[in-house]
């Protein structure tokens, strides 16, 4: 059995006169077998940017079946409707999502764009999805190093997204829970946007006593972001599950 022991998490705007971007759907109860929640950034911070991530997160609430689940179809009903809402304003939008759906045996991952999914494992955060990126994309095609990337300015180039005229790319995984439940039969996961990863990747280093507690680990990196000023939308979901009868998975 499945149980959600705690959730935390933030929305924070790069500025108060500015409309957040980013979105977040920090957990959805659909039934007592499994759990969803699911970050989305709208992309180009113009009018309407934070419309396509909300848009993306609420036809995901209302449309989700996990009996019947077709990650593809319910990314086209996204797309669908950002081409719809694209037109009503004039303008191309586009959004990234990632989704994580969480049950006693499986993690269910789908991802577009370049937020990110880590499940602690031990006390380090494993990074589960990829960055639809164009500095990944030359990495993983060795046709450059990370050191000379690291001059170029393709870190925030998104390859695909969710998008009129944009072709669906997604990541799906399904991975199974048992391989990252700790000692305790704990499972603990982070979705967070590309404003809040880059604050975490600086120093990802928080105590364990802070890893391991939802609440803990979202005040610390949101001191982080306060701290240092933000320049980006920052956004992240923290849930802890616990699994009973580990034997039977």
């Amino acid at each position: 059995m499945l149980n959600l022991l705690s959730c935390s998490g933030f929305s924070y705007s790069k500025n108060e006169q500015k409309t957040n971007d980013d979105a977040i759907l920090p957990i959805i109860i659909k039934s007592g077998d499994y759990f969803v929640l699911a970050i989305a950034d709208g992309v180009g911070s113009q009018t309407g940017s934070n419309q396509a991530s909300e848009l993306a997160l609420n036809i995901l609430r209302e449309n989700f079946n996990f009996s019947d689940f077709n990650a593809k179809n319910v990314l086209n009903k996204i797309k669908y409707n950002i081409e719809q809402l694209s037109n009503q304003i004039g303008k191309e939008l586009a959004t990234t999502l990632t989704f994580v759906v969480v049950s006693s045996s499986q993690i269910r991952v789908v991802h577009i764009g370049d937020s990110r999914l880590y499940i602690k494992k031990r006390n380090k955060l494993s990074q589960i999805t990829i960055d639809h990126t164009q500095y990944q994309k030359l990495l993983d095609e060795k046709i450059y190093t990370k050191k000379e990337l690291s001059t170029m300015n393709v870190k925030h180039i998104l390859t695909t997204a969710l998008a009129p005229n944009v072709d669906i790319e997604y990541q799906e995984e399904v991975l199974n829970v048992k391989d990252f439940l700790d000692e305790n039969n704990y499972l603990i996961l982070h979705l967070m946007t590309d404003g809040a990863y880059h604050f975490w990747e600086q120093r990802p280093n928080f105590t364990k006593p802070t890893m391991d507690n939802p609440l803990a680990f979202s005040n610390s990196l949101f001191k982080r972001i306060v701290k240092k000023g933000a320049i980006d939308d920052y956004s992240l979901i923290s849930a802890k599950f616990h699994i009973e009868n580990k034997e039977k998975l």
